[in-house]
């Protein structure tokens, strides 16, 4: 994260983020999302309503 940063003050600035993360795994662990997530809006209709609107064919691949 820190190489991506191009001005040498923001060098240090994930650090506090990335010790937390090392130090404190289980607080980050604990605000993920379970695998049995449901999204509360349906991509494919909302995709499929968007494609409509430009005049396109909805692409049927999931998402």
């Amino acid at each position: 994260m820190s190489e991506a940063i191009f001005l040498a003050e923001g060098q240090t600035a994930p650090y506090p983020i990335l010790t937390t993360m090392r130090d404190f795994p289980a607080l980050y662990e604990a605000r993920l999302r379970p695998e049995a997530f449901v999204p509360d809006v349906d991509l494919h209709a909302a995709l499929a309503d968007s494609a409509a609107l430009q005049g396109h064919r909805p692409v049927d691949e999931d998402i």
